[in-house]
């Protein structure tokens, strides 16, 4: 295993520039090169991006995506960046979304207040592009916005001037290259209280295919295994009692912002070494994956409801996600020559810890109220 280091225009030397053969299709392999006006987000290029920028990456990884991609990141470095082993409930990272990669990381920071525009204007002088997390309450056209604090989308800056600040933005409309245009107002600047600059680290690059699917898959089975178990026991806990608003959001924010980019980052990363053992495991994954983004958008679409009772329309989505899952376990098992390990239903600590974690950083909740759903059920 080799890291290869390469200088890249902003002066950093964190680039892989390795043999990109994957399938032979050249829109796959073509590198994803810097641009002159900065970042952007292009569904071209980007991995996978064929509807709506959340197909298969989260609004927050678009954002590093479009980075490394500015950076000369190809789309199998970008893959290779950001695949992980397996592990849904991420429940050992703190606060905030996961953000340390194989081929970069990223440190979350608070801002009361709001950043001020001229440290936003030297970051980008620099060519250093922040991540925001715009807080609803003051973020025009959010549904909390005026109403509550909330953190539950994410943008990339890449321009400030003339009294304008552009970000990348999933949700802007396609035909203006999904930029939005601010101005800076003293009611925007509250806003970004939230800031994460993308840092990248050279790439691991093994010298076979073997070696990578190890290093992504040795530790995947157990950990899904896990995770499988204790998506049955929430599963039952849910079906005993409707979701909380705030739990169900909280389910969304995890479906689409861990568990979606898991299976599909790993499902690419591994695609990208176009080893015919390993199609089975990739297809699974990417049958995971959309079954992911499938419940995620339609718990989004039951929030405008805030009804607990409405939230159960979503549980057979839940169920075929645990059945995508158990094939991916299957395959995973299969691909290792091993007996499947066992998913039956256990008590979901791990899957409370980071629903709890996640409903506190994005929606503000007091993480002993979402636990309270868990340890009391029918009290919440």
């Amino acid at each position: 295993m080799t890291a290869i280091d390469k200088q890249d225009g902003d002066g950093r030397h964190d680039l892989w520039h390795g043999d990109d053969r994957c399938d032979g299709t050249a829109r796959r392999n073509a590198p994803m090169s810097r641009t002159a006006g900065g970042p952007r987000f292009d569904p071209a290029t980007a991995l996978g991006w064929h509807d709506v920028g959340l197909d298969g990456l989260s609004c927050f990884l678009r954002c590093v995506e479009a980075v490394l991609a500015h950076r000369g990141r190809s789309a199998r470095e970008i893959a290779a960046s950001l695949a992980t082993p397996l592990d849904l409930a991420r429940s050992d990272t703190g606060r905030g979304p996961f953000s340390d990669f194989p081929g970069c990381r990223l440190e979350w920071r608070t801002v009361p207040g709001g950043i001020d525009w001229d440290e936003v204007a030297a970051l980008l002088g620099q060519h250093r592009y922040p991540v925001l997390s715009p807080n609803g309450l003051h973020w025009p056209g959010d549904e909390f916005n005026g109403v509550a604090a909330a953190h539950h989308h994410m943008v990339l800056a890449v321009r400030l001037g003339e009294g304008v600040l552009e970000v990348l933005d999933t949700d802007a409309s396609p035909d203006d290259g999904f930029r939005r245009s601010l101005p800076l107002t003293d009611s925007l600047r509250p806003a970004f209280d939230r800031i994460a600059l993308v840092e990248t680290r050279p790439i691991l690059r093994d010298d076979d295919p073997a070696a990578t699917a190890g290093r992504l898959l040795d530790r995947s089975t157990d950990r899904l295994a896990a995770d499988l178990s204790e998506l049955a026991g929430f599963r039952n806990l849910w079906l005993r009692q409707p979701l909380p608003e705030t739990l169900a959001r909280g389910l969304h924010v995890f479906v689409l912002g861990d568990v979606q980019p898991q299976l599909f980052t790993l499902a690419r990363a591994l695609d990208f070494q176009a080893a015919p053992e390993l199609r089975p495991l990739v297809e699974a994954l990417e049958t995971a994956a959309k079954r992911a983004k499938k419940l995620g958008i339609m718990l989004t679409g039951l929030h405008r409801f805030r009804s607990r009772q409405v939230y159960t329309l979503c549980l057979e989505e839940f169920v075929a996600l645990e059945d995508a899952l158990q094939s991916v376990l299957a395959a995973l098992s299969a691909h290792a020559g091993r007996a499947e390990p066992p998913t039956a239903p256990t008590e979901p600590r791990r899957l409370a810890d980071r629903l709890a974690d996640v409903t506190e950083w994005s929606f503000g909740q007091p993480t002993q109220d979402t636990l309270r759903w868990f340890t009391a059920p029918y009290a919440a």
